[in-house]
């Protein structure tokens, strides 16, 4: 009874507002949510610890604190589920922090049996079955475990308004009906239903939730996630009560294959696209450049540790050179400025200027071993004029495709621009004028570029999974008027400030039209939970099944910046840059789930 007591539910949904522990604008910043969720966990145990973890939640941990902070918080351990150490420790108190599996609550049971630490703190990252907690009751005769608590961290932090749930590929769920999923495809619905239960409980939203009719693992998503609101509020209904203002949209990566096809200039996107971010880490050694100190070859970017990387991250290339001079000379003025010593206290404060000066100074090093590195990339490639052609293709609301067609030989013919970067522009310009004559000129010029037979299949696999016949969005807005229009009146008085910004993904254009109204039911129909006063809902949770990308990221970013009074948060299974989003594709209409990467001959 005491395992499934009330008190193991940390969602502080029954909570008084005066009690809960974030504040209001607190709740809407993922990394102020998973950090205090984190310090609350490791704080309440006292004295010397070992924090024991599984892979999901050792990710999940590292996106939000280092672990030098967590071993400044008498954690003298950190032990993994995958490769547990088998010597005890009977002056350590243990903390499980692990996802509710089947098989970690096998590695419970045979913790407690083992008994290898002095206490037992079980804490969750999601809600926990009770069966589960019966049986780890009944393995407990030693009464070894002290606590058992459930909080909602199952989700990784990306940016303070972006998460993901980290699976490479879901390919393997599209064009499938329910009775053609395997128990595999099940788990991997299953898991991002328990995410965005997760992000809800954790915000402290309990959504209407709608989603893209055309898949049935959207559907099947939206179902188990309004399954689990629906049982919590039961358990806290008063609560629940409160929120009448969210949205949870759980659309489809085919509904925009564009956006994770084009070069990016703002600063996330570009280091994403031209470098690869995985897990806030990016690793230069996979870049050409030689001569670099090998300590400057892998660098941590996180906005929630680096403020000049999130006052810059969704700035355009021009904007960052700028700053990026401004920032430089303030820590050359830092690093130079002389104090007059002339007392025991002038020395404490050199002495106390030194880690941030250290800091600073590692911090510019950084950023400039990144720019100068996506500066020699763009130069190289000739993404500049090539990206022009790209923003041209894809922002253009009327038929241009002779114009369009001559742009892109001519991109074609340029010895300087890679197999890659060709093989993307023929793709968005197939999405733009699906089934022209001139995509076949286009194709026996790759193959003369010695583009493998499977590179040149992502033409026709990328129409097939989100053309026109496959996706319910006017994606070039050749068929709304107003949107032509509008597009057309934006460009003609200069509202795009950069030319090499000016696409808008999808994502913006579908949370306008829910706001609107002109969002249809037809297309995105609604789950039996709708919590609202009204019909129009003012906070949004998006979810992108296939995965998302950082310019939609920025497109959120802005929104919440806009002084609407919206607050949003993005999902998705993945964060894309075009090589993975076309790895991904390579998958489609096969069973194979195997992460592979695109190869392409680069020369």
């Amino acid at each position: 009874a005491e395992y499934m007591g009330e008190n193991r539910h940390q969602s502080d949904m029954n909570v008084p507002a005066a009690n809960r522990p974030f504040k209001h604008e607190e709740r809407n910043d993922l990394y102020k949510i998973v950090e205090d969720y984190l310090e609350k966990i490791i704080q309440e145990v006292t004295g010397p610890k070992c924090l024991v973890l599984d892979q999901e939640t050792t990710g999940i941990i590292s996106l939000v604190v280092s672990q030098s902070d967590i071993l400044k918080k008498e954690v003298f351990l950190i032990d993994l589920v995958e490769r547990p150490t088998k010597e005890k420790f009977l002056h350590l108190k243990a903390i499980l922090f692990l996802r509710p599996t089947e098989r970690n609550v096998n590695f419970i049971k045979s913790e407690i049996a083992s008994a290898r630490f002095k206490e037992y703190y079980l804490i969750f990252s999601n809600s926990i079955a009770n069966e589960y907690l019966r049986e780890i009751a009944e393995c407990d005769k030693n009464d070894v475990v002290k606590h058992v608590q459930e909080v909602f961290a199952d989700y990784y932090v990306v940016n303070r308004e972006l998460f993901s749930m980290n699976i490479g590929s879901t390919m393997c769920l599209d064009d499938k009906q329910t009775a053609s999923f395997r128990p595999e495809d099940l788990a991997i619905i299953n898991r991002i239903a328990e995410g965005l239960f997760a992000v809800c409980l954790s915000t402290r939203r309990a959504p209407a939730i709608r989603y893209f009719a055309q898949s049935e693992a959207c559907r099947l998503i939206a179902q188990k996630l309004n399954e689990k609101i629906q049982t919590e509020y039961r358990e806290n209904e008063t609560w629940f009560l409160n929120d009448r203002r969210t949205l949870c949209l759980i659309t489809h990566r085919r509904e925009d294959a564009v956006t994770p096809l084009l070069n990016q200039w703002t600063y996330q996107a570009m280091l994403h696209e031209l470098l690869g971010i995985k897990n806030n880490r990016l690793d230069l050694r996979k870049g050409k450049a030689s001569g670099r100190d090998p300590t400057e070859e892998e660098f941590v970017l996180s906005c929630n540790q680096d403020e000049f990387y999130e006052a810059n991250m969704f700035e355009d290339f021009g904007t960052l050179a700028t700053n990026m001079k401004e920032y430089l000379e303030e820590a050359n003025r830092k690093r130079t400025s002389s104090i007059k010593i002339e007392s025991l206290n002038d020395m404490q404060r050199v002495l106390d200027s030194m880690p941030e000066i250290k800091k600073l100074s590692g911090n510019v090093s950084k950023h400039v071993a990144l720019t100068c590195e996506v500066s020699r990339l763009i130069e190289e490639g000739e993404l500049m004029d090539l990206s022009l052609v790209e923003q041209e293709i894809a922002c253009s609301t009327r038929d241009n495709r002779i114009e369009h067609f001559r742009k892109v030989m001519e991109v074609l013919q340029n010895q300087r621009v890679s197999n890659l970067q060709k093989l993307k522009l023929v793709i968005i310009y197939a999405l733009r004028y699906e089934n022209d004559d001139k995509i076949p000129i286009f194709i026996d010029k790759l193959k003369a570029l010695e583009v493998s037979p499977e590179n040149l299949g992502l033409i026709s696999q990328v129409c097939q999974f989100a053309g026109k016949n496959s996706r319910t969005s006017d994606l070039f807005a050749t068929k709304d008027i107003l949107a032509m229009a509008s597009s057309m009146l934006s460009r003609a008085m200069k509202d795009v400030p950069n030319v090499y910004t000016q696409h808008k993904p999808f994502v913006s254009t579908l949370i306008e039209h829910i706001r609107q109204q002109k969002l249809r039911e037809t297309d995105y129909p609604y789950t039996n939970w709708r919590n609202f006063r009204d019909s129009r809902p003012v906070d949004f949770i998006v979810f992108i099944l296939g995965g998302a990308t950082y310019e939609e990221a920025k497109e959120i970013n802005f929104l919440n910046r806009s002084g609407s009074g919206t607050v949003a948060f993005l999902g998705g299974s993945f964060i894309h840059n075009s090589r993975t989003f076309l790895a991904e594709m390579s998958k489609f209409g096969k069973e194979t789930r195997e992460s592979t990467d695109v190869k392409i001959k680069m020369e």
